[in-house]
C-alpha cells in the first residue's frame, strides 16, 4: 500500500474506476497476507467446541496412547502417567473455556453477535427454517435446499412491489434534473481532510459483516492509515455527469445509395 497514489489513480477518470483500483489493491493484499479460514467443522471431533493448539492436541493423543498401554499391560506406571496428564489437560481446557467466556462477557455490549452465537452453540435444540411449499408452473413443490428456500422468499417478498412505467419524456426530465443536481453539487466548496477520514475509519465496527463491496470492516480499520490518502483523492475527484439519452443516438451513414449500389 506504500505507493504514490496520485499518479496511480490518475489513469482513471471516473470515481468508480478509481475506487475499483483501490479495491483491487486491497483484494491483492487480502489474498497475500490474510490467512485463510480452516474448515474446523470438517475435521474436528464431536467433543471439540473450538480449535485446539497443536501442542494440546499432541498431549491429548499421548493421553490416549497411555490409556491403551495401560489396558494392554495393566501396568500401574502407565496409569499414573495417564492420570497426571489427564488432570493437566482438564485444567488447560477449563482455563481456555473460562478465558473465552470472560472475553465474550467483556465484549457483550460492543459485539452482541458473539454473545448470541455462544448462547446458540450451547443450545441443545437447533431451530432452522423448515421445508417450504411453493407453486412452480401450477404444481405444488416442496423445497428442502437452503438456496431454493432463499429464492422462494425472495420471489414472494418481491411480488408485493410494483414496477412503475416511466415514459420517455419522464426519463428525459429525470436525466436533466440529475445533470442539474450534479452541476449544483460541483459548485459547492466541499473539502475533504485526511484527519476526518481517518477519524471516521477509526469508528468502524470490526465485528460487522462485509458490505456489498466484499471488504470486511476489519480490513478497512487495520489499513486506515494507508488508505486515507487514496480515499481523499477519490473524494476530491470531480463527478462525471451522465450523458443524456439524446446524445447517445447518432445517425448512421449507409454505404449504399438509393439505387442499391455501393458508394
Amino acid at each position: 500500500m506504500d505507493i504514490d497514489w496520485e499518479p496511480y489513480l490518475r489513469q482513471c477518470s471516473s470515481i468508480d474506476a478509481k475506487w475499483l483500483l483501490l479495491k483491487n489493491r486491497l483484494a491483492e493484499g487480502i489474498e497475500k497476507f490474510v490467512p485463510k479460514i480452516s474448515n474446523f467443522c470438517e475435521w474436528r471431533k464431536p467433543s471439540w467446541k473450538c480449535p485446539l493448539p497443536r501442542d494440546v492436541r499432541e498431549k491429548i493423543r499421548y493421553k490416549h496412547r497411555l490409556w491403551n498401554l495401560y489396558i494392554e499391560t495393566r501396568d500401574l506406571h502407565y496409569l499414573t502417567k495417564y492420570n497426571k496428564i489427564r488432570n493437566n489437560m482438564r485444567r488447560i481446557t477449563r482455563q481456555k473455556q473460562k478465558t473465552e467466556q470472560n472475553e465474550i462477557a467483556k465484549a457483550a455490549k460492543s459485539n452482541p453477535k458473539k454473545l448470541w452465537a455462544y448462547v446458540k452453540n450451547k443450545t441443545v435444540l437447533k431451530s432452522s427454517v423448515g421445508d417450504l411449499k411453493t407453486i412452480d408452473n401450477g404444481i405444488e413443490v416442496t423445497t428442502t435446499d437452503d438456496m431454493e428456500k432463499a429464492s422462494a422468499f425472495c420471489e414472494y417478498f418481491s411480488s408485493v412491489f410494483t414496477k412503475a412505467d416511466v415514459s420517455h419524456e419522464q426519463q428525459a426530465n429525470l436525466t436533466a434534473d440529475t445533470t442539474e443536481l450534479i452541476a449544483d453539487t460541483t459548485e459547492l466548496d466541499i473539502e475533504f481532510h485526511e484527519e476526518k477520514i481517518l477519524k471516521m475509519l477509526e469508528k468502524l465496527n470490526v465485528s460487522k459483516s462485509p458490505g456489498p463491496d466484499g471488504l470486511h470492516p476489519r480490513i478497512l480499520y487495520e489499513t486506515r492509515t494507508k488508505i486515507t490518502n487514496p480515499l481523499k483523492l477519490i473524494f476530491d475527484a470531480p463527478p462525471v455527469p451522465p450523458v443524456p439519452r439524446e446524445r447517445c443516438i447518432q445517425g448512421h451513414r449507409s454505404n449504399y445509395d438509393q439505387h442499391g449500389k455501393s458508394s
